[in-house]
């Protein structure tokens, strides 16, 4: 059996397997919400879209603005 990171190091993983287009603002604020609520949380966002480093950039930049 595999540890989990929580187990392991005390941090909670939430992830998103949506395609980018898929991605709304709405999401982002809610992700952003639940992120300030566990700060020792992290979050996977997961798709062969994202090895598109315009793409990555452009999500850092939407989830940015809500993050802060």
């Amino acid at each position: 059996m595999v540890d989990l990171p929580f187990d392991a190091v005390g941090i909670i993983t939430f992830g998103c397997m949506n395609r980018a287009s898929k991605i709304t603002a709405e999401m982002l604020d809610c992700c952003a919400r639940i992120m300030r609520r566990v700060p020792t949380s992290r979050l996977i966002f997961k798709d062969v879209s994202f090895s598109d480093s315009s793409i990555r950039k452009r999500l850092e930049k939407r989830f940015g603005s809500e993050w802060h």
